[in-house]
């Protein structure tokens, strides 16, 4: 038979565990095993072997318990662990977002302005060639006058030359360079010119 104390410094568990384990029930139960006494106010308890073994079984099914308890919670510390992680990297991945998104919505912009830009200057293109094609057709009506005139002067010329009479080139105040034909008029001190 063992005391409380032996079985507490052979087992490694505390007297007052030992002690706790030790209820009435239990007692009723394992009455054969363990015989308790009292000295004043102290109970005493002495087990035997059997006694000893289902003293040990219960503490170490209550150890078993709180390893298990304690390994869901050290599991949960560690979801939790890994959850705050998680929520760091989703918040990361957040902020990235919100920064990619902002970048997404300058560009949109950005290129619904150079789209105004393309359409505007497609509008000016076109007027610009509408106006092209006027001056073109104003060209071309001018080439064809330029022509007629041409044709019809060198007519004139011809019959002009057939009855013997001054041609209009002789007789224009402006010749082929676009100078005057006209004789120069000579001014006060041209005379003094030409003594030098």
């Amino acid at each position: 038979m063992k005391s409380v104390y032996q079985i507490a410094k052979e087992s490694g568990f505390s007297q007052q565990l030992i002690h706790k384990k030790l209820t009435i029930e239990f007692l009723e139960k394992m009455h054969d095993h363990i015989m308790v006494t009292k000295h004043g106010n102290k109970t005493r308890f002495q087990i035997d072997e059997i006694g000893e073994q289902a003293i040990l079984e219960l503490l170490k099914k209550r150890t078993q318990r709180l390893t298990n308890i304690e390994h869901k919670n050290y599991s949960m510390l560690n979801n939790n662990a890994e959850y705050l992680l998680l929520e760091r990297a989703n918040e990361k991945l957040r902020e990235e977002l919100a920064r990619e998104q902002e970048q997404a919505n300058y560009l949109r912009s950005e290129l619904t302005r150079d789209r105004e830009v393309i359409n505007y200057l497609r509008i000016e293109l076109a007027k610009e060639r509408e106006h092209s094609r006027g001056l073109s057709g104003q060209l071309v009506n001018i080439t064809a006058e330029v022509a007629d005139i041409t044709r019809n002067n060198q007519i004139l010329l011809g019959i002009e030359q057939k009855k013997g009479l001054p041609t209009t080139a002789e007789t224009s105040p402006i010749n082929e360079h676009g100078f005057s034909n006209s004789p120069k008029k000579k001014g006060f001190f041209s005379f003094l010119r030409r003594s030098k």
